[in-house]
Order: C-alpha cells, then sequence, then structure tokens
C-alpha cells in the first residue's frame, strides 16, 4: 500500500474515533437532562401529561432520530473494526 493511501486511512480511523467518543458524550448528556427533566415533571404532572400530549409528533420524530443516531453508531463501529483491520493487513 502506497503511503498517501496509507495516511489517508489512519485520517479516516482517527475521524471515525473522535466522531464515536464526541456520540458517547452527547448520549452521556442526554441521559443527564432526562435526569433533569424527570425530577422536575415529578412536582408538576398536569403540566408534564398536557405537554406530552401536545408534543406527541414531535417527540416521534426525536425517537426516530434517536434510533437512526443509535444505527449511526453502531455503523462506525464497525468502519473502525474494519479500517483498523485493513491498516493492520497492509503492514
Amino acid at each position: 500500500m502506497n503511503y498517501f493511501l496509507k495516511t489517508k486511512l489512519k485520517d479516516r480511523l482517527d475521524y471515525c474515533i473522535e466522531w464515536k467518543r464526541n456520540a458517547e458524550n452527547y448520549i452521556f448528556h442526554r441521559g443527564i437532562t432526562e435526569a433533569v427533566d424527570e425530577e422536575y415533571y415529578k412536582q408538576r404532572p398536569v403540566l408534564r401529561f398536557i405537554l406530552a400530549i401536545y408534543f406527541v409528533p414531535i417527540n416521534f420524530i426525536e425517537f426516530i432520530k434517536y434510533v437512526k443516531f443509535i444505527q449511526n453508531i453502531e455503523k462506525n463501529e464497525i468502519e473502525i473494526e474494519f479500517l483498523t483491520t485493513q491498516l493492520d493487513e497492509k503492514k
């Protein structure tokens, strides 16, 4: 493998690892936000019910986005494994 392709593979692998790290950070902070929301709405159950009914379409779309995000994380892990094996194979 020539040097140019090897450096491009390394750059892509670095990018994938950085994206995975950022995605894990996002999921962690999303969990914190959800915990805060739970605590806030414990004292306001009527408001929670009204907002849950009002935002059903938006919450459904957010759920679909979250499922797609999890799928992207899984695809990224497969890509990291593939790039790692390609780089190790060519050494």
